[in-house]
């Protein structure tokens, strides 16, 4: 008796949650997950998977690799980041993720802000609360 491979999925390893949310065909579980997250405040309708390596401008840049990258029907970023076990730096990896994606949207060599940057959102799942326990970033805005 064969039962199928979403029975004996672990979502919280790279490949079940990949297989579960990073493949084309069950986009709309991960849409409606993301909707869940929202609660309302945004609404997503569809998404686009984008490549999950980016390499750095420059060769002594570090390269980053995401667990998930999709881009909304509005131009928003949605980093999505699988952390199992603990790390003691996480929350800097993950600052340092979403700068990237956010300088990465302004072109070179143009010389004002012809249009605003789009809204980037990085969702973390994490295991251990412990991971994110490192110092909070000191740099905060509002406007």
């Amino acid at each position: 008796m064969t039962q199928s491979i979403h029975s004996h999925l672990d979502l919280l390893n790279d490949f079940g949650f990949k297989y579960l949310f990073g493949r084309e065909a069950n986009k709309d579980i991960l849409i409606a997950f993301l909707n869940a997250l929202f609660e309302g405040q945004k609404t997503i309708i569809d998404l686009r998977y984008s490549p999950t390596e980016h390499a750095g401008a420059e060769k002594i840049e570090k390269k980053i690799v995401f667990d998930l990258l999709c881009k909304g029907t509005d131009g928003e970023m949605f980093i999505i980041e699988m952390q199992r076990t603990e790390q003691k730096h996480f929350r800097d990896r993950a600052m340092y993720y979403m700068s990237r994606l956010i300088s990465q949207q302004i072109t070179r060599g143009k010389s004002n802000w012809e249009k605003p940057l789009n809204e980037t959102y990085l969702i973390a799942i994490l295991e251990s609360l412990s991971t994110i326990a490192s110092p909070a970033p000191t740099c905060r805005m509002s406007l």
